[in-house]
């Protein structure tokens, strides 16, 4: 048979497709059965090496496998017969519904074509079979194994070979290998030994471990994203692991037979400490940048490339000059850095002149929680120290948890000294001068003491001072003061200060200690009962303190006869704003806010020192003038007020009342209110001019507030009332302007203009501050939050609420041990 004709009418292409279509239908007819016992031998002995089956059944499963794949093999190379050419034609015409078999009859041959009539009949018919055909479409002939394998046996083997590849990993010889094993013994590294790895960074920087895992990569985590493309140096970095200096490589290996070891870049092998049968563990100290890996038996069972960051060595410097209060006392400030966070920082002062000699060290907070940066201040009251006076050369001192230190520029300072004006105080401050120097001798010394504490009548017979000058003076003679010389130097200077202030410098300490101690135990983390006993006795120093500050302050007042008061309206620091304080950072502190709670203990600090450092700047002088000319204004605007309400009465038609608000004894008439509002604008531009003598300014509502009143004053003359009181009103509303004006150039002039009332060298932070160096804030009248950013009541309350859902969650004993272990590693800071 001719073929050509048929191909030409077909396609090639076609004609080939439907050719290997064919084919690829015999064989899989014929060799179904072979090909999927090897599949499911293969996933049976897959499965078999993960179980740890013996070994001895893979042989004989590989032995009865491999003799039905062969038989069944020979018995489909039987049956097996190729596609012909008239079987594709075949195909074509059953799968396009061409009755009379068209494309075979193509592909015949006419018996006789001599005669022409034959000849036409013939050439007749192939045009006939050519129209017959017509469009040929593509159809993939039917299954046929579902008839062969009814139970579908063929997707078991599918099946099993799925998942002993989905357990497994490893490469396919490996995998299958490993069921001639037998139980995992003796298996090599990497098939179905089991690794733990991870990385610890020391606890300080606050790191969470570091998972590894056995393809040389870091882990992904929460909140971690894996590389899975880019290009090779990416990759490299992606793969590399990046550890803390210090941080310890823990491993865990089960189910090995041989005793692995662990290889470092400083280390050719290490061996592992066994636990148990097939468990071992190893923990190792990086060190060095380099491959770190674990071998079995020979075999690499994993390697990580590692760098090691070191860790750096903290900074410290100082922010400015070291300012002195009017306390005498000095403002340190300073900013300490350190890549995991600062431990401790000091200062250390030692004597100008003298590089060998003695040196002191007075530590500063060092915050809680994250470290890593200090930007803050401090105050130091270093007037007790025998140094007070003395050039000294201050260096600040950082330390990280690793112990290493970064030190500060040096600075020098002039050590503040303490004047006392009490002459026996200056006596005993002298005395204690000369013994701490070394000038005099303890017995010396302790002499002119006992002869002082005995002139009673020139302390005021104080039965304090006398006692303690006594106890003094009889250490000092018996000559055993030698280690105890810095308790008789601390005791002769509480007594210079109880002459000196009285109660207020010694409350003052006693508040400074109890703050330090509360310092102390936050930052040595501990229990909320001794924070509570702590945050008692700091309460309890703090009325002391005050009470003592209200009575010396009560006593100058009444020796100076006069009192002294702020602007009207400036913040106040009275007991009930210090209670609020002290709750609120009480209420911090039980939520576990440590941060926060420091931030105010600081902002109470500053302003305990700015209540008792910065004396009233309206007590005397032009401060006092300026206050007296305020409160002109407001009687100004005070007695506008009962003006207007005046002339509205008028003009409704009502008429008032003696004593109904009004100075004036009744009801004025027009012409008498009259002249009363030009006395009062007259009152004003007297008032003008003081104000502007003072302040160099006038506030241009002051001028207009002027023009109205003569308006409200023509009006009046004229009977139109109600003009009248619009101007009036006008008056009053620019009196108010003008009121708020000069009260914020007073406090501008007096609170913090020129020399700044906290500070005696330098100029004072920020602007705006009130007399207590506080930063108005309309979210915190008479707390004193300033710059601080504290909580306010509505986060400390979402805070309790998170903290009581926490409680109650732990309680749950059904969820999860994994969240209830979460849950209260959240609720420990509280």
């Amino acid at each position: 048979m001719d073929y050509a004709p048929v191909i030409a009418v077909v396609g090639r292409y076609r004609f080939l497709l439907v050719l290997a279509v064919l084919l690829f239908q015999a064989l899989s007819t014929a060799l179904w059965r072979p090909f999927f016992l090897t599949l499911f031998l293969a996933g049976w002995l897959i499965l078999l090496g993960e179980m740890g089956g013996a070994f001895w059944l893979a042989w004989i499963g590989l032995v009865m496998n491999a003799a039905a794949i062969l038989w069944t093999m020979v018995l489909g190379v039987r049956r097996f017969h190729p596609p012909s050419s008239e079987d594709v034609l075949r195909h074509l015409e059953e799968t396009n519904g061409l009755a009379n078999r068209p494309l075979r009859g193509l592909a015949d041959h006419a018996a006789s074509t001599e005669e022409p009539t034959s000849r036409l009949l013939w050439h007749r018919h192939i045009q006939k079979l050519v129209a017959t055909i017509g469009r040929l479409e593509f159809h993939f002939p039917a299954p046929l194994l579902s008839n062969r394998d009814p139970y579908a046996l063929r997707f078991l083997a599918l099946l099993i070979l799925f998942v002993g590849f989905s357990v497994t990993e490893g490469p396919l010889g490996s995998r299958l290998g490993a069921a001639f094993k037998g139980g995992g013994l003796n298996v090599p590294a990497g098939e179905m030994i089991t690794l733990d790895a991870w990385v610890e960074p020391p606890d300080y920087t606050r790191i969470p471990p570091i998972l590894l895992d056995r393809d040389g990569r870091k882990r992904a985590q929460a909140g971690e994203e894996e590389t899975g493309s880019g290009s090779d140096l990416a990759k490299r970095q992606a793969d590399l692991v990046v550890v803390p200096e210090g941080s310890e490589m823990v491993l865990r290996v089960s189910q090995s037979g041989e005793v692995p070891s662990f290889l470092s870049p400083e280390n050719a092998g290490q061996a592992f400490t066994r636990e148990a049968e097939g468990q071992f563990a190893f923990r190792a100290t990086l060190d060095a940048d380099g491959d770190y890996r674990v071998d079995v038996d020979g075999d690499i069972l994993a390697q990580w490339s590692v760098r090691v960051l070191p860790d750096q060595a903290p900074s410290a410097a100082f922010k400015g000059p070291v300012q002195i209060t009017l306390r005498d006392s000095i403002l340190v400030s300073y900013l300490a850095q350190d890549d995991y966070g600062v431990a401790d920082l000091v200062l250390r002062l030692r004597q100008s002149g003298r590089p060998d000699g003695p040196v002191e060290e007075f530590p500063l907070p060092a915050g809680f929680g994250s470290r890593s940066v200090l930007d803050s201040s401090h105050y130091l009251d270093l007037t007790p120290h025998p140094w007070a006076g003395l050039q000294v050369l201050a260096t600040l001192v950082a330390v990280d948890d690793r112990g290493q230190t970064g030190e500060s520029a040096v600075m020098a300072i002039l050590l503040p000294q303490r004047v006392f004006t009490h002459p026996v105080a200056r006596v005993i401050i002298e005395q204690r001068r000369l013994l701490a120097a070394g000038e005099e001798t303890p017995s010396a010394v302790g002499r002119n003491l006992h002869a002082l504490a005995w002139n009673a009548e020139a302390y005021h017979h104080d039965m304090t001072v006398f006692l303690t000058l006594d106890v003094v003076a009889a250490r000092l003679h018996h000559r055993k003061v030698e280690p105890q010389i810095p308790s008789v130097l601390s005791l002769l200077w509480k007594v210079a200060l109880r002459l000196e202030d009285g109660e207020v410098s010694l409350a003052a300490q006693e508040l400074e200690a109890a703050e330090k101690a509360l310092l102390e135990a936050l930052k040595d983390g501990a229990e909320q009962e001794l924070i509570d006993q702590l945050m008692n006795q700091m309460e309890q120093a703090m009325s002391r303190y005050l009470e003592a500050l209200a009575q010396q302050m009560q006593q100058e007042m009444e020796e100076n006869g006069e009192s002294i008061r702020d602007v009207s309206n400036a913040q106040q620091l009275t007991g009930q704003n210090i209670q609020e304080m002290m709750d609120k950072i009480r209420e911090l502190l039980r939520m576990g806010m440590v941060d926060e709670a420091q931030k105010m203990l600081a902002e109470l600090r500053e302003m305990m020192q700015n209540l008792r450092a910065a004396p009233s700047p309206f007590a005397s002088g032009e401060g006092k003038e300026a206050l007296d000319m305020l409160k002109d204004l407001y009687n100004l605007m005070e007695q506008q007020q009962n003006l207007l309400e005046d002339t509205h009465d008028q003009a409704m038609g009502r008429e008032r009342q003696p004593g109904e608000g009004s100075s004036d004894p009744g009801s004025m008439s027009p012409q008498e209110q009259a002249a009363r509002q030009e006395q009062l604008r007259r009152q004003l531009q007297s008032l003008g001019d003081r104000i502007g003598d003072m302040l160099g300014d006038v506030p241009p509502s002051m001028g207009e507030a002027g023009d109205s009143m003569g308006d409200a004053s023509q009006a009046l003359g004229e009977g139109r009332t109600h003009r009248a009181a619009k101007s009036q009103g006008n008056a009053l509303n620019q009196l108010q302007e003008s009121a708020k004006a000069v009260q914020d150039a007073i406090i501008e002039r007096f609170g913090n203009g020129g020399s700044s009332p906290q500070v005696m060298q330098g100029e004072a932070e920020g602007s705006g501050r009130d007399p207590f160096g506080r930063v108005p804030n309309a979210g915190n009248q008479g707390n004193g939050a300033g710059e601080t950013e504290i909580p306010d009541a509505g986060d400390i309350e979402r805070a309790r609420q998170i903290r009581d859902e926490l409680r109650r969650r732990s309680g749950d004993q059904d969820r999860p041990p994994v969240e209830l272990d979460y849950i209260e590693r959240l609720l420990k800071p509280f």
